[in-house]
């Protein structure tokens, strides 16, 4: 069997509305589910659509509930949630109880959007706004990653969730073969625009992030100034567009009608523009700036959010302070009265929007994430050319190696729920910390290599090293499917094409069962193996103060029943687990030593004075829990430390 990868399937689920060329695209390349919220007023998908969309209620509770029994009862490898809202917390919640990925798909700020009510006089309540905030705090304890359009949202997200990964994915971004530069003349015919006339054209609704009042006083300024200029509107709400202009006094050079379709009509109005603007007081991305310019048409946008990604002052466009109409009026009179210099912008425009938003080039990427989830890989036919984190032929599944390792069968596979959830936590939250596409990856104390073959697919190349040969030549040879990873004993790594060679160095629960002296060891291996602008993420084990107790209760359950080696765990006398719980910065009990090399177990191990010796080596930015962050250690079962080489201050 040869040719095209499985197709996965996907559950999306649409909270506040989406853009039809998503669901088409997404359609065109995945087996697709779509669960929309009912919109009183408004639209589920932008546009009619041949795919099939489920429409549930228009409560917000109760969209949220149906969400999760559709995940429940759905048998999708991923799923899609629109923002991080309620709806996207019972996504993620099911998804977990399906252990399949689910991703947050945010394409706007909520917070700002809401706070942009406040600016503009309206309806504002602090508890509300507090409530779209905690929301996105929860979802970034129950979530597992995020799809972002753009840097800026990259960062909103970080906000709330330092832990996850997060892609940056324009979504359906721009068809290029659609939005293309065309004859003014022409196209002005085709949608009934009058011939004479400079035409400024927006696609925004009336709301208070897109600020059109701005935009209406903007323009009331140009024609203050007996200009032959015409403002053009398409949106879902152009009768309120129609409305604010006649209070203006500008009616009669007002021309507003619905949201075009973007599949047919929406370019020409683009082509029939002299100028496209965005007044946005926030803005996630900004695809009408990006469709504009790949038709040729100059931009003028305000300089927030993810649009200064796109439009820069004197490159590709002009930008603005928003809610600054004498600026903005400013802006496009300059557009109007020197057209060879706004040719120049937009052409620079186009040609950023064709090197990094191209549609074909976004759906990949997306559906190549969507198809990530191991139980597309363990359906997948055998691929014609091996891609790096993808078996090649003839080689079992990926999710079939991984389950294959000691380590996943005696913890993530664990019969206790408990044990498996910790350790699932943690590898996710591994996966989030090594951040967007390292180029090179070390796992120092790899193991059976789970943690490196789960990172296979986000990563350039990964070396895994560890002391026991046994285990690596293991890893080697279970995990030889996986083109862009290698394997080696830590002695390995004192050759010199090793120093300062990886992007991210990973020691995951490892310098626990190290004596003092190769604790040292290893910090300095470390801090010599990583970049100068690297990054080392060192995880360890909690075992002192309340975590004590309860990883206590866990381990002396999972031993009663027989779990794995739980059974063999050394006991503490009263004394000893009084001294665990009230543990400071130094060793509270002395570790008993066992076999050759030697090494601990877990018993006695105090976090919190390892950190200090980690000081000694490496800078450490941030020191995280998990799986219960905001515990700060209290009731989570690991500790984090976020380092940067010293050589690097």
């Amino acid at each position: 069997m040869t040719g095209q990868p499985t197709r996965p399937r996907v559950c999306f689920i649409v909270e506040s509305g989406t853009d039809v060329r998503l669901v088409e695209g997404l359609a065109a390349r995945v087996t697709l589910q779509v669960l929309a919220r009912d919109i009183p007023g408004g639209r589920a998908v932008s546009q009619p659509t041949d795919c099939p969309v489920s429409i549930a209620s228009s409560g917000r509770l109760a969209f949220a509930w149906a969400a999760f029994t559709t995940i429940r009862r759905s048998s999708a490898d991923a799923v899609l949630v629109q923002g991080h809202g309620i709806a996207a917390l019972a996504a993620n919640l099911a998804a977990r109880t399906k252990r399949v990925p689910c991703w947050m798909l945010i394409c706007s700020p909520a917070a700002e959007y809401y706070e942009a009510r406040r600016i503009a006089g309206q309806s504002f309540s602090s508890a509300t706004l507090g409530a779209i905030r905690l929301l996105g705090r929860i979802n970034g304890y129950a979530g597992q990653g995020y799809v972002v359009l753009s840097r800026y949202l990259r960062d909103v997200v970080r906000q709330y969730d330092a832990r996850h990964a997060i892609h940056i994915i324009p979504v359906y971004g721009v068809d290029l073969a659609h939005f293309s530069p065309a004859d003014r003349a022409q196209a002005r015919a085709i949608r009934g625009l009058p011939a004479d006339g400079a035409v400024v054209f927006n696609s925004s609704r009336v709301a208070p992030e897109k600020d059109v009042l701005t935009l209406i006083e903007a323009f009331k300024v140009l024609l203050a100034e007996r200009r032959d200029v015409y403002l053009l509107n398409r949106s879902g709400g152009f009768r309120e567009f129609l409305a604010c202009a006649e209070r203006a006094g500008l009616g009669s050079r007002v021309i507003a009608s619905d949201a075009e379709d973007p599949r047919r009509e929406l370019p020409f109005d683009y082509a029939s523009a002299d100028v496209c603007v965005q007044a946005s007081r926030a803005e996630g991305l900004g695809f009408s700036v990006l469709e504009a310019l790949a038709c040729g048409t100059p931009v003028v946008a305000t300089a927030v959010g993810g649009l200064v990604e796109t439009v820069k002052d004197g490159v590709t466009g002009w930008t603005v302070p928003p809610g600054n109409a004498a600026a903005l009026a400013s802006a496009l009179r300059d557009v109007l009265d020197h057209p060879e210099e706004a040719h120049r912008r937009a052409d620079a425009g186009r040609k950023l929007v064709h090197s990094q938003y191209e549609s074909t080039a976004a759906f990949d990427a997306l559906a190549a994430l969507l198809r990530a989830s191991p139980s597309v890989r363990a359906r997948s036919p055998d691929p014609e050319q091996p891609d790096p984190g993808r078996p090649d032929p003839g080689r079992s599944s990926p999710g079939a190696a991984i389950e294959q390792g000691h380590y996943y069968r005696k913890q993530l596979g664990c019969d206790s729920s408990v044990i498996a959830w910790s350790h699932r936590s943690r590898f996710e939250v591994g996966l989030g910390l090594i951040g967007a596409a390292p180029r090179k990856l070390l796992d120092y104390g790899c193991g059976d290599g789970t943690f490196l073959a789960m990172a296979a697919g986000r990563i350039g190349t990964g070396c895994g090293a560890d002391i026991d040969t046994g285990q690596t030549e293991d890893a080697r040879r279970r995990l030889a499917g996986f083109t862009n990873l290698q394997f080696c004993t830590i002695p390995d790594l004192s050759a010199p094409v090793h120093s300062s060679a990886y992007d991210v160095v990973t020691c995951m629960e490892t310098l626990e069962h190290c004596v003092e002296d190769v604790v040292q060891i290893v910090l300095r291996d470390l801090a010599r193996l990583v970049a100068p602008d690297g990054r080392v993420i060192i995880s360890v084990p909690i075992e002192t103060g309340p975590t004590f107790l309860l990883k206590l209760l866990v381990r002396k359950a999972a031993a009663w029943r027989g779990l794995s080696d739980y059974r063999h765990y050394e006991p503490y006398s009263a004394a000893s687990a009084w001294r665990m719980i009230v543990a400071g910065r130094r060793g509270p009990i002395p570790r008993p030593v066992h076999g050759a090399p030697p090494s601990h177990s877990h018993y006695g191990f105090n976090w919190k004075a390892l950190r200090e010796q980690v000081r000694e080596h490496l800078v450490i930015e941030s020191t995280r829990f998990s799986p219960l962050g905001f515990s700060r250690g209290l009731a989570s079962s690991q500790a984090w430390f976020v380092c940067r080489p010293m050589r690097s201050r």
